[in-house]
């Protein structure tokens, strides 16, 4: 009895002891990441152009800190815009009709990582969406005789891109650019990166 009783005070002694190495390999792992993370201010600017004419810019603002090399364990997300209601018809009574929301507006996801000494590499998806219509208020200038699907539904602008892009710190790049297919307007994503003090 005494034998097993020893036996078993062994065996938990030495299972625990993997499990302690576990912790503290993750605890290292996790101090060398903080380490190695560079605060970072990364600046989105959208810009529309009606030829060389600039139209409208936005511009976006996010801090966050740089990914481990090869890891996408910083996410950095932007999401700004708006839901607006399109109606699908009408219901069973013939003065109500139906609505979904749909977003509108910026979505952007991005990993950044230091390439060099004042260089960094960002990947991300860039998802721009907007409105052509008609009585949801104010005409948009860009409102053409295409501009609503047949009943008045209204037409939605809709950009999805992947991009990679290498920036020096400080220096903006053009990481996406795409020509509207209805009205020949250009639109434009433009980042920089800023390490923060």
């Amino acid at each position: 009895m005494r034998n097993i009783r020893s036996l078993l005070v062994a065996l938990l002694i030495l299972a625990s002891v993997p499990c302690v190495y576990a912790q503290e390999k993750q605890a290292s792992e996790a101090q060398d990441a903080q380490a190695n993370a560079v605060p970072l201010r990364v600046q989105f600017l959208v810009t529309e152009y009606d030829g060389t004419k600039k139209i409208a810019s936005m511009p976006y603002s996010v801090a966050g800190v740089t990914s481990r090399p090869g890891r996408r364990d910083s996410i950095g997300s932007l999401r700004a815009g708006v839901r607006i209601p399109v109606s699908t018809g009408p219901t069973q009574k013939a003065d109500e009709q139906n609505f979904i929301y749909i977003d509108i507006g910026t979505n952007i996801d991005y990993w950044v990582w230091a390439w060099t000494e004042n260089r960094y590499l960002m990947t991300g998806t860039a998802e721009l969406s907007s409105l052509y219509g008609r009585g949801l208020g104010d005409e948009p200038k860009e409102s053409t005789n295409a501009d609503s699907a047949p009943g008045g539904t209204p037409l939605l602008r809709e950009t999805r891109a992947d991009f990679s892009i290498g920036l020096h710190e400080g220096q903006p790049g053009e990481a996406l650019s795409v020509t509207d297919p209805i009205t020949g307007r250009v639109f434009k994503l433009e980042v920089t990166v800023d390490v923060m003090k």
